[in-house]
Formats: structure tokens, sequence, C-alpha cells
């Protein structure tokens, strides 16, 4: 059964109810500006707060500030659709805390965090940690039931593989047997503009030899029935024609302008170079 069979209390366009319906346990959602991109992420992590009591998750991001104040901003929105206030000491009520130890009430998840300074807990013993990655090798060592991307083109592929995947598949297979979403990993990103972001078109071809566990999907601002009628003439006036193409629009463009080397990278082959 999918996540919105099981409870459909928070509206989302097709588009993305084909994201939230696939069973997979890998999941790549590759769409431009003003597909609501943030918000089905923060759809997800209500969805697992619900079935995945006790579970703990990461959502990882290139700095704190972008996770901070970009990604959370519409929390509360999110959450609330599906049920979910944020807790209140002076009245008792309320089903999730940010950034500091839940109520002594609350069950704790099976691998509770040391820390809670950066972390998001829930009424159902659930919990997701923030993970910066401008320090990547901090992250290295936890052990976790699932996780999140956001902006994983801006991600290097070895971060992936060498840090965040290892961090799965390691705890609670057994408290968490036959559910699905256990060991997800799901990640959310624009096109890349650097050769270095292009490893999220993995998640597309390797869906195409196995679909029950990978699945890749492409969108844009014409998606999303929300969106105010003028936004995509007034991105087509402001951007320039391959930002439009690339940001909104989310084509694939065969050659970018920072593609004379293909294969550079700023921080692996001019590691001490001062230029700005």
């Amino acid at each position: 059964m999918s996540l919105t069979e099981k409870a459909n209390l928070v509206y989302v366009f097709p588009k993305q109810k084909l994201f939230l319906a696939s069973q997979a346990q890998r999941k790549t959602l590759l769409a431009g500006r003003a597909f609501g991109k943030t918000f089905l992420l923060l759809v997800c992590i209500a969805y697992f707060a619900r079935y995945m009591h006790r579970a703990k998750f990461f959502l990882a991001g290139l700095t704190f500030a972008q996770l901070l104040n970009i990604v959370l901003v519409d929390m509360a929105d999110a959450f609330r659709g599906m049920g979910w206030r944020e807790y209140d000491e002076k009245t008792g009520l309320g089903h999730y805390v940010l950034f500091k130890a839940p109520p002594d009430h609350w069950p704790r998840p099976y691998k509770s965090p040391k820390s809670w300074d950066r972390t998001i807990s829930f009424i159902t013993g659930f919990c997701i940690q923030l993970l910066s990655f401008e320090r990547p090798d901090s992250n290295r060592g936890g052990n976790y039931d699932g996780g999140l991307i956001d902006e994983s083109a801006l991600f290097k592929d070895e971060w992936v593989k060498t840090i965040l995947m290892p961090m799965l598949m390691r705890a609670n297979t057994q408290r968490f047997a036959g559910n699905w979403m256990h060991n997800s990993l799901y990640d959310f990103t624009s096109n890349p503009w650097h050769e270095s972001g292009k490893w999220v078109f993995l998640t597309e071809e390797l869906m195409k030899k196995d679909p029950k566990k990978y699945f890749f999907l492409e969108g844009n601002c014409d998606d999303n029935p929300m969106l105010h009628p003028d936004y995509k003439k007034t991105q087509e006036e402001l951007l320039s024609p391959m930002q439009f193409r690339i940001e909104v629009l989310n084509e694939r463009i065969a050659k970018l302008p920072n593609c004379y080397y293909p294969s550079f990278e700023f921080d692996k082959h001019c590691p001490s170079c001062k230029c700005p």
C-alpha cells in the first residue's frame, strides 16, 4: 500500500503523488524551480514519522544554513497537513520538538542521538538528524534507518558512496522487517551545473534494471497546478536563456558553459589556490 493510500491527509499534485506512491527504497527527484521539491521532501519526513516509529533518519544538506533557512522554512505548513503540530511545553500538546530533547514521556528512537541540538523528534519516537557537509568526514560512523538529501547535485558521488550509504542497513533490520520504508534513501535536486553532480542520474539507469528498488522522476514548474500563472514568464525575463532552460524547464544540456575541462574540480585540482 502506498503512502498516499495509507494517509491522504495533505494535498499533492499528480507528479508528486507518483513519487510518494513508489515503494522503491532508492528514489531521486530531479526537478526545476517551483516544482515543489522542498515541500515534497518535508511531506516524506512527515510520513516517515507516522509509519517508522522509533526510527532515526538523517537529512543531509551542503550547509546547516541551507537546511534551516530554505528547507525547513515551510516545515510547519507541510507537517500540519499530516496532523503534526509543534509541541507546546505550557499546554503539553503537540507532536514534534525542534533541536532539543523531547519530553520525557515520549518514546525514544532505538538508536537515540547523543545530542538533540540538530534533531527534530516526534511523538512516535521517530527523529531526523540534520547533517551538514561543510566538513564531510565529521558525519562518518552513524547508524540510521533511512535518509534524505537536499540539492544532491551539489554533493560529491564519493560522499554518498563512502559516508551516507554505509550508515544505512546497519541497524534495526529485525525491528523493521517487512517495512519497505526502512533503509530508504531519497534525494531531491535540480539539474547539475557541474560534472561532479551528474552522479544523480545513476538512479535513472538503475531503475531500468530494477524498478522495484530504484525510482527516478523528473518534473518542472508546468507540473505544479498551484503555481502563479505569471511565474514562468517572470523567470524567463529575469534569467539568462541557459539559466532558464536548466533551472526552470529542467532541461539537460549536453554541454554546460563550465565544461571546457569537464572533469575539473576546483577543490581537487587547486586545493591551495587563493583565487576567488
